[in-house]
């Protein structure tokens, strides 16, 4: 019995060895993979190989966070999109802490007056127009509200005019996601290239730091 008892110390350790050295060799690995990952060069040629914006997106959507910056974030969404939700709130987080980014928001919703998306997308189109300093607010409740029920935001956020007036801009900004082959939201672009697949937009604060 004493034997067995000062053997069963080495055979747990010849037992969980492979495990342990699994999981320091998995640490080192993820360790040299981050930082691959958050290497400015690395991240600015894997971005350039994307898919590349390749139609004008002036005059669409809608702009926020700081107009003069030299970095650019494209968000293609929809409102009623639960994704989009979550990127939204990503995306004002990145817009809180870094002052070199601005945001344009294109909306990839159906051109049919009395579609829900519709009504939501030209309802924020509308309030960005006439009340440039209120959108991003609007935006907030709007992508951070749990349950999207128009006909309460419509009260809260009475615009002037018709829903109908944007329909050209919708309208707009469905021909550009059909040219850009947008099939899913949020499609997302940084600095004119989709962002790739093993970034996220919260990522995007370890290149706007310098």
């Amino acid at each position: 019995n004493s034997v067995l008892i000062y053997l069963l110390p080495v055979l747990f350790w010849f037992l969980i060895k492979p495990y342990i050295l699994h999981l320091q060799e998995a640490k080192n690995t993820k360790k040299s993979f981050l930082r691959l990952k958050f290497n400015k060069e690395i991240f600015e040629a894997l971005l350039k190989k994307q898919n590349p914006i390749e139609a004008s997106t002036n005059g669409l959507g809608i702009d926020i966070g700081n107009l003069e910056a030299t970095n650019t974030l494209i968000k293609v969404c929809n409102p009623y999109c639960s994704p989009c939700s979550k990127s939204h709130a990503k995306i004002e987080q990145l817009l809180e802490t870094n002052t070199n980014i601005k945001v344009k928001i294109i909306f990839k919703t159906p051109t049919e007056l009395e579609s829900l998306s519709y009504k939501a997308t030209a309802h924020l189109l509308t309030i960005a127009k006439d009340n440039p300093k209120q959108i991003r607010h609007a935006l907030d409740d709007w992508y951070m509200s749990e349950k999207k029920n128009y006909d309460d935001y419509m009260l809260k956020y009475p615009i002037s005019g018709e829903l109908a007036d944007q329909n050209n801009k919708v309208s707009d900004m469905q021909k550009w996601c059909d040219t850009m082959n947008i099939r899913g939201t949020p499609t997302i672009f940084f600095n004119g290239f989709q962002l790739p697949e093993a970034y996220r937009i919260e990522d995007l604060t370890y290149f706007l730091l310098e």
